[in-house]
């Protein structure tokens, strides 16, 4: 099935948990890149956040998102939302930096990859 702009909300599949995301403010960042190839255009998606803060349970959950795929349904600065990572599931990646400078915050930078034939729709319910 193909979306492009859909109306529904997402139905999880049996065994699949929801969980709500978090990024700093201004950290956040969607990008969605045409590249082509000889089969024709593909787009690549990279969504990138920080996750402030450094505890055994934070570096759980990070080391269980790298292991599964992900669909993502992001809001934008304007309130607009995007599926993203529908029929190409996105890959997870985080990495740790621990603020050595003053003002720095400890924490993870992270990013989900994925590629598609086609862009990530937008997402309206009602």
């Amino acid at each position: 099935m193909c979306i492009r702009d859909s109306s529904l909300p997402v139905e999880l599949i049996p065994g699949s948990t929801l969980l709500n995301g978090y990024s700093t403010l201004e950290e956040m960042e969607f990008k969605e890149s045409q590249k082509d190839d000889e089969n024709g255009p593909f787009f690549q998606w990279e969504i990138n956040g920080f996750m402030p803060g450094d505890s055994a349970v934070l570096t759980a959950l990070m080391e269980d998102m790298a292991l599964v795929r992900h669909l993502l349904v992001i809001t934008d600065n304007l309130g607009k939302q995007r599926l993203v990572g529908y029929n190409a599931p996105m890959t997870f990646s985080a990495n740790f930096q621990s603020g050595g400078k003053p003002g720095e915050a400890r924490g993870y930078k992270y990013a989900f990859t994925g590629t598609s034939p086609l862009r990530a729709p937008v997402y309206q319910l009602g």
